[in-house]
């Protein structure tokens, strides 16, 4: 009897709305067949708003489609209450792994107990978030300060946390799964923790320490032999998510900027995506890294031409 080949699945945490980055890397996975995904968004408000942005799209659970993956659940996760987080990966995310179901496994009529074997593979970690990113850094208030960083980067080490029981068995109903196979995390930063850009204010040291986690976590995850987890950053370049152009000032002026001095000038967010999936799905010796996703502007100095 052939063994039936159960899909990866991916967890994609931070779909806000139409433009987010985290939709297009919903897309990526799901384009590729193989892979599945769970979404988590910040409220109920969110979800709805999400599952009518699904419904619209050939990713909705009713299509009738067989070349790409399936959304297998829209969950809510707020990262800065700590219930909140604790429910969705301890409750919500074990559930929706535990009840599905894949194409093989019904049209193969398999009632046995695949779905203990169900888990993740790969953790996309889109969540930021910045109050008073308009004030200048200089008058960033404590209370602004620590929210910032409690979102956008502390949140990973809690994510990564609740993820490892899921990560390290990641391959478990796999056919083909190796022991050079590992699971991954991988979250979204900006040029902006290493730079200074006019605008970010205080959200480029909460993308510092973002980075900062993400070497430490790649260090203490790697050394997991027999399943290790890999850890990486992907810098995008400035995407005009409905967040970016409401919150950053000048956030235009980024974007001419980058336009006129990037060698490949502005990219997308399904570039971005692309590379996102890249480092989570198949860059195996990968860990610990910040990959710049900005059309080359991160490499220009000098004056424009």
């Amino acid at each position: 009897m052939t063994t039936a080949i159960t899909k990866k699945v991916a967890l994609i945490m931070g779909v806000a709305n139409q433009r987010s980055i985290a939709l297009s890397c919903m897309e990526s996975f799901l384009q590729k067949g193989d892979w599945d995904v769970i979404l988590t968004v910040q409220n109920e408000k969110a979800r709805v708003k999400v599952q009518k942005i699904i419904e619209q799209t050939k990713y909705n659970k009713n299509s009738s489609s067989n070349r790409n993956g399936k959304i297998l659940g829209v969950d809510i996760c707020d990262v800065s209450d700590q219930m909140s987080t604790e429910k969705f990966f301890r409750e919500s995310l074990q559930d929706t792994l535990h009840n599905y179901n894949d194409d093989d496994d019904n049209n193969n009529n398999n009632n046995n107990s695949s779905n203990e074997h169900r888990n993740l593979q790969a953790v996309i970690h889109s969540l930021a978030f910045a109050p008073e990113l308009k004030n200048p850094l200089i008058e960033t208030t404590r209370e602004a300060y620590l929210e910032a960083h409690e979102i956008s980067a502390y949140s990973l080490i809690q994510v990564a946390r609740e993820s490892i029981p899921y990560l390290q068995h990641g391959n478990n109903g796999i056919e083909n799964s190796s022991s050079s196979t590992s699971s991954s995390l991988t979250t979204l930063s900006y040029l902006g923790a290493g730079r200074a850009i006019p605008g970010y204010n205080v959200m480029g040291p909460a993308k510092a320490s973002l980075e900062s986690i993400v070497r430490g976590l790649a260090l203490e995850l790697g050394q997991h032999s027999d399943h290790p987890i890999r850890v990486n950053a992907v810098r995008a370049g400035p995407i005009p998510t409905v967040s970016s152009k409401g919150g950053i000032t000048g956030f235009e002026r980024m974007r001419q900027d980058v336009q006129i001095r990037a060698p490949l000038g502005n990219v997308t967010s399904s570039q971005v995506a692309a590379t996102v999936y890249h480092v989570a799905a198949e860059a195996c010796g990968m860990t610990g890294q910040t990959i710049e996703v900005d059309g080359g502007y991160s490499i220009v100095a000098g004056p424009s031409s």
